[in-house]
């Protein structure tokens, strides 16, 4: 089926990344899960911060440093669009569960995190966590962000800890 999504990596809400998971075919799960793994392991050269910190707020200035490696970040490929468009998250892809302005407006206090990270987290939340330890994932893509009026998805002061 037709992709769905903005062509680059989804930024939805924990929420939203949960139904997807949970909705895509059985069969299509490994694939989906890998593709998400490759994504989440893989490294990117404008993405610098690997401090796989768990477990306690960010500091100032490494949230400083993470939100400048969100843009590099959203501007990575969907991992879930194939070469001739398809999507592999489903029928639908994002499709009807996905409105950025319904997302924003229904998950103002939310968590809003890269969809690969949740794939990867809701599949295997240990080896999701031993990555972060072992500082294998930039942090951006590991950080759950906040919604902010004045930087779209900007960290939240205090409130940002890697599950």
């Amino acid at each position: 089926m037709t992709c769905t999504c903005p062509g680059s990596v989804p930024l939805v809400s924990e929420r939203l990344g949960r139904a997807v998971w949970a909705a895509v075919p059985r069969e299509w799960r490994h694939t989906v899960f890998l593709q998400a793994m490759e994504w989440l392991v893989a490294p990117h050269e404008a993405l610098r911060v690997h401090a796989g910190i768990m477990g306690r707020p960010y500091t100032n200035e490494e949230k400083a440093a993470i939100a400048l490696d969100q843009g590099a970040c959203r501007d990575t490929p969907c991992p879930f669009r194939t070469g001739d468009g398809d999507c592999l998250l489903g029928p639908d892809g994002l499709g009807p569960h996905f409105n950025r302005t319904e997302e924003a407006r229904v998950n103002v206090a939310g968590d809003y995190w890269w969809l690969p990270s949740i794939i990867v987290a809701a599949h295997d939340p240990e080896q999701f966590r031993r990555l972060v330890r072992l500082g294998l994932i930039a942090d951006v893509k590991v950080a759950k962000l906040t919604r902010n009026e004045a930087l779209p998805y900007a960290l939240e002061d205090g409130q940002v800890v890697v599950s």
